[in-house]
């Protein structure tokens, strides 16, 4: 009584699975890959709880059918691909707590937890009622946004990506720390259904962001595999007398060719982001690698430790930028870029805008293969109002950024 299975599919399985899996889990069942035989197939799924990632692979001799929990599931897809051997063959061994696996030179006695201790995943219903495909351009957006995801867990709402469906078939992705925040418009042409509304948003859910680096990990290890994104909803809880006491919650469930990945959404209110971003704005242009280059040398230049209290100022003069620093003894660093602005924004004396070096540089990085970018302002309150950072030609992405305080007129 056994099952054969290719080296190959069944290490690369054991991997994908494994993403799912917290490196700082302490419940053993927590760090387990659990194999289960569905129908003419071997299911491979490992979860955190909060999210799961399953994938399935087809068996070349199916005379078994385990439904056991392994651990250490990435050290032991990397000794099997060590061990030069083409097939992988699994089988029960007289106790019902091991697992004997035989891969080339390798021939092992794996101790496992049974499949019922597996946690399950939260239950909800089999029709989405919001589905979409994605396609590059939208995971290229949600890789950029990585940038501007809060971890802080007091504001658990802001530790994802909100997607809203806005009218007309038009969506935005949204993520902010509080400090930076990250936009992108994308389309969704194949989009059916309506997105349900969580907790206060108009019509959206916040995808958290665990789920989104395990789904973009697996998407980049599976280049040209179809994705996409459908949204449950979990049943409402009912009281003694058949009363709805709580609605369903969304559930996100990601598709990556073979992959499945679910995840609960953050129940929780995203805020108002729009009341941030400015209007009837003054710009001025720059070179994106050139201003990139510059914050880095400043920053290096004025020696501080602390990145979070560091500031950077930016004195428009003229057709020239002046970039200006402290240094950790008492003087000061500078440097000066050409820009262009469109307006006569550089008159007057709000001409001043103080940046955090470390935060303007992650936005900056997140722009990558974008020439020139935008600073816009405020018309008239440069230097006292949040401010965009924008492509020149138009990608359906654009970073906010609140300034620092300016004192002695930048310098």
């Amino acid at each position: 009584m056994s099952m054969i299975l290719d080296a190959k599919e069944f290490s690369a399985g054991l991997d994908t699975a494994a993403t799912a899996i917290d490196r700082e889990a302490v419940v053993p069942v927590l760090e387990t890959v659990r194999l289960r035989r569905d129908g003419d197939r071997l299911a491979m799924v490992a979860t955190d709880i909060d999210h799961e990632v399953e994938t399935s692979i087809v068996p070349t001799m199916n005379g078994w059918a385990p439904d056991c929990c392994i651990g250490h599931p990435r050290s032991l897809a990397k000794a099997m691909r060590g061990s030069g051997g083409g097939s992988v063959k699994l089988s029960p061994l007289d106790s019902s707590q091991h697992c004997g696996i035989i891969c080339g030179r390798l021939d092992i006695e794996a101790q496992t937890i049974p499949g019922e201790e597996f946690p399950a995943f939260a239950r909800y219903d089999d029709s989405p009622v919001w589905s979409a495909d994605l396609g590059d351009g939208v995971l290229t957006a949600l890789r950029r946004l990585q940038t501007y995801i809060s971890i802080e867990s007091t504001r658990y709402y802001l530790n994802g990506v909100y997607l809203e469906q806005g009218e007309e078939g038009a969506y935005r992705l949204v993520a902010t720390t509080g400090h930076v925040m990250g936009l992108a418009d994308v389309d969704l042409p194949g989009s059916a259904g309506e997105m349900p509304t969580a907790s206060g948003n108009t019509s959206g859910v916040i995808l958290p962001h665990v789920a989104l680096g395990t789904v973009l990990q697996i998407a980049r290890r599976r280049r040209g595999a179809p994705v996409r994104l459908a949204i449950h909803m979990t049943p409402p809880k009912y009281g003694s007398e058949s009363e709805i006491v709580a609605e369903g919650t969304p559930v996100a469930v990601w598709t990556i060719g073979d992959v499945t990945v679910r995840t609960k959404c953050i129940d929780g209110t995203f805020p108002n982001y729009r009341k941030v971003i400015p209007d009837n704005r003054e710009m001025a242009t720059f070179d994106r690698g050139r201003l990139r280059q510059a914050i880095d040398l400043l920053r290096t230049a004025s020696n501080t430790q602390n990145h979070w209290t560091h500031s950077v100022t930016i004195t428009f003069e003229g057709d020239t930028a002046v970039l200006r620093a402290k240094r950790q003894d008492g003087g000061e660093v500078s440097t000066v870029l050409d820009c262009r602005p469109d307006t006569d924004l550089l008159e007057g004396e709000n001409r001043c805008i103080g940046v955090n070096p470390t935060l303007m540089s992650r936005i900056l990085d997140s722009l990558h293969g974008v020439k020139r970018v935008n600073l816009a302002f405020n018309a008239g309150v440069i230097g006292t109002g949040s401010f965009q950072v924008l492509p020149v030609d138009p990608i359906g992405f654009q970073a906010v950024m609140m300034p620092m305080r300016v004192r002695d007129g930048g310098r």
